[in-house]
């Protein structure tokens, strides 16, 4: 499944790659995947934990629509973190 925003996609598609190994990642790393991938990075880890709660909205309203589980958006909430290993928001 897709959704319309480019980093929805990514932070979707990395969460569900991440969560498969069990793996969380830190708002300070994923900026730098960000970049990396070429991405604009966001500007603080605040603004970060916004896109991703946006983001987890987004596939959970998709998920819903199509009559899916919500594995895309449990990723999200499950495997990006702050720097203190605290939930994404």
């Amino acid at each position: 499944m897709k959704v319309t925003n480019e980093y929805y996609q990514f932070f979707g598609e990395l969460a569900i790659a991440l969560q498969t190994k069990d793996i969380k990642m830190s708002f300070k790393t994923l900026n730098k995947m960000l970049v990396d991938n070429g991405f604009e990075p966001y500007g603080s880890s605040r603004a970060l934990a916004r896109g991703l709660s946006a983001a987890y909205r987004e596939w959970e309203r998709q998920e819903k629509a199509n009559g899916l589980a919500r594995a895309t958006s449990s990723a999200i909430a499950n495997t990006f973190v702050s720097q203190n290993g605290d939930p994404a928001w």
